[in-house]
């Protein structure tokens, strides 16, 4: 990216030549704004000089390691639950093991269409278009409708909810520590953000797009790959059933 000299008179506009397309990239008096000429609204906010990137490294490595031990304790606890429906009613487990997939799918597919927006640049921009102009944080609530199928994969509604609550009490831990650093990181720009765009809760009337949206595809397949990891639920469910069927591992509480 270099910065085009000539610019008109008396215009304190900043331009920069992307490609063969000019895009304005700051104002004098916000100059961390960015907007797009043939669009109009706001895209991306840069992050201003400096922007703690190792507090956020920090904050996105806590978040693994709380996320990594939730699905460990979690996963021990599923091996002796049962479901209360698949000797009462076998097609309503079967019905919520079906729900359990698109679920997962869904999952996995919303947090791929959110690493096309992020991917690549929450370290270094506040991103508000797409999934983070209807929620604040879109690839925690696809993570907790990923985790919402897993449960249902067990046939009960009761393991489902508990295992999306509990995620969900989870990441809206972290999203809060996360929101304090971005928050000193981006100021009013943020505070704005949040007055506009719920963190969980999808607004849609503030839904917003960008023509023309930059990816890093390696970030994209990456963030699939991962989120395709919820789909082991699906031999543990049945690896689980069988293990129960065949008196192996005791069933404790059954719910439906």
């Amino acid at each position: 990216m270099t910065e085009n000299k000539s610019k008109p008179e008396g215009s304190s506009r900043h331009y920069a030549q992307v490609s063969s397309e000019p895009v304005l990239i700051g104002l004098p008096t916000q100059p961390n704004l960015r907007r797009c000429p043939k669009i109009g609204f706001l895209m991306t906010i840069a992050a201003p000089e400096g922007f703690d990137d190792a507090a956020l490294s920090q904050a996105q490595y806590r978040r693994r390691l709380t996320v990594g031990s939730a699905i460990l304790v979690m996963s021990f606890l599923l091996l002796f639950v049962g479901s209360g429906w698949r000797a009462d009613s076998p097609g309503v487990a079967a019905a919520m093991e079906w729900l359990g997939l698109v679920l997962i799918a869904l999952g996995i597919a919303g947090r791929s269409w959110c690493a096309i927006y992020i991917g690549g640049r929450k370290k270094v921009d506040l991103v508000m278009q797409g999934p983070y102009s209807l929620v604040r944080h879109p690839l925690y609530v696809f993570s907790i409708i990923g985790a919402a199928g897993i449960g249902a994969l067990w046939g009960s509604i009761v393991v489902s909810m508990s295992l999306a609550l509990i995620t969900a009490a989870i990441l809206y831990s972290i999203s809060k520590k996360e929101e304090v650093f971005m928050l000193a990181s981006f100021g009013e720009a943020y505070e704005a953000y949040t007055s506009r765009v719920r963190r969980f809760i999808p607004r849609f009337g503030t839904w917003s797009d960008a023509d023309v949206v930059t990816a890093r595809p390696s970030i994209v397949v990456r963030t699939f790959f991962q989120s395709s990891l919820f789909l082991l639920g699906v031999p543990a469910a049945e690896l689980v059933q069988w293990a129960h069927s065949a008196k192996v591992l005791p069933i404790l509480v059954q719910f439906s």
